[in-house]
């Protein structure tokens, strides 16, 4: 779950849709999203990930899924949109409920419950150690 959030913080920008280095950013995004079963709108992404820089997309496709990227602050900024207007939330709580399903101490159920009142991806984010706090057992 964690790649998939670093790489659309890092990757995403505005526009009328990807192509080039641009569009190679929104392949390694779905494909992070897919490994965590994260659901992102691919035509959302590629219209925010089209403004990217050159220089910003080339160094996100450079470091791939597990690397380590250096991007202007512009596209960290911009990030952040792809979190409010193209990451389906529910999905990001199934996955992080799927990660604690069968841990000690835990409810998973409950985590759900909790993080189901988030209305952005960074509200999930903010509040799953919370919510895990609360859940458990100890």
């Amino acid at each position: 779950m964690l790649a998939a959030g670093a790489v659309v913080l890092a990757a995403c920008g505005g526009g009328d849709g990807a192509s080039g280095a641009q569009g190679e950013v929104v392949d390694l995004l779905m494909e992070a999203a897919d490994a965590d079963a994260i659901e992102i709108d691919r035509g959302c992404a590629s219209d925010l990930a089209s403004d990217l820089s050159d220089a910003d997309a080339e160094a996100i496709v450079d470091a791939g899924l597990d690397g380590d990227v250096d991007v202007s602050a512009a596209a960290d900024a911009i990030g952040e949109q792809i979190f409010d207007e193209c990451v389906d939330n529910s999905s990001i709580i199934d996955s992080a409920v799927a990660e604690l399903e069968g841990e000690e101490g835990v409810d998973a159920e409950c985590v759900r419950e909790t993080l189901g009142a988030a209305t952005t991806a960074d509200e999930v984010f903010e509040q799953l150690f919370d919510a895990m706090l609360d859940c458990s057992d100890g």
